[in-house]
């Protein structure tokens, strides 16, 4: 049977419309895709947990054991000792910090507390400044000169009246405070050494002594004096120094200080400036 022309064109769209929605079956649009997707990707987006990258601190602590509670707290062994604490310690402290380190527990507060610094290394810091000052005056260029014509023990000469002066009026405060100030800058200076006359030194001892040792408030002052004496080779006035001994002792705490001031460690250390003299112990009296 011969079809019409209208008949096959009909024919022809019916296939074609059907081959349409058959490929649209099997082969969804690019747009449905990418909206599903969208709406699948955020969905586990918004399930999914959030990865942040972890600190330094905090990958190291996991990867370490978890500390015990007796390794949480360390108690060191032994003090640390710096150049100020060592400074602070009393005279049966530096021997025991001595005798502990295996060191010679013998001698005076100054010899101990040298003993300890040389041992652990420790440098004073004013003989560090003065060293370095000597260093640069080493380092003047060739060529320079300076020439200085004032009076070099102007100063010295200037604060060691001041001493005498007030070790004469009884200002014991002051008079120690100078002497102090004097020994800094010349007597224990590398660069402009010029000892202290003994006359000054057993001076500002007399004052001190007054009041026995104005109720034991100058008995650090004291000890110095005779530590000082001792290191310079100075012999000490028996009846100075065995007073300076008993003014210290006599109160009611248990290591016989008065308020505070003085006390047993101050006594040892000043039996140990006495016995390091040349007499040694002949100027210690029975008594004492």
């Amino acid at each position: 049977m011969r079809l019409s022309d209208a008949s096959i064109a009909l024919t022809y769209a019916i296939l074609a419309s059907n081959g349409v929605t058959a490929y649209s079956l099997s082969h969804p649009s690019t747009k449905s895709n990418a909206n599903r997707f969208g709406t699948r990707l955020s969905a586990e987006t918004k399930e999914a947990p959030i990865l942040t990258e972890p600190s330094p601190a905090s990958y190291l602590s996991s990867l370490s054991p978890p500390l015990s509670s007796s390794s949480a707290v360390a108690t060191p062994s032994s003090p640390t000792f710096d150049y100020e604490a060592i400074n602070r310690l009393t005279f049966r402290e530096l021997q025991k910090a001595c005798k502990e380190r295996d060191l010679s527990g013998k001698g005076n507060t100054l010899a101990l507390r040298n003993t300890l610094l040389d041992h652990m290394g420790i440098i004073n810091p004013m003989a560090a400044a003065a060293a370095a000052a000597l260093l640069n005056e080493e380092c003047t260029p060739d060529g320079i000169e300076f020439c200085d014509e004032s009076d070099p023990y102007y100063e010295y000469n200037l604060i060691l009246s001041q001493i005498n002066e007030a070790s004469k009026i009884g200002h014991w405060k002051s008079a120690t405070r100078k002497l102090k100030k004097l020994a800094r800058r010349y007597a224990n200076n590398q660069i402009n050494n010029k000892a202290i006359p003994r006359e000054t030194y057993v001076s500002v001892l007399k004052c001190c002594l007054e009041d026995r040792l104005h109720g034991a408030r100058a008995a650090e002052p004291a000890r110095k004096i005779l530590e000082e004496m001792s290191h310079q080779g100075y012999p000490i006035p028996p009846e100075l120094g065995n007073m300076c001994v008993v003014s210290c002792l006599g109160g009611r705490t248990a290591n016989g200080s008065h308020e505070g001031f003085g006390g047993i460690d101050t006594a040892l250390a000043m039996l140990a400036a006495l016995e390091a003299t040349e007499e040694g112990s002949k100027t210690i009296e029975s008594d004492t």
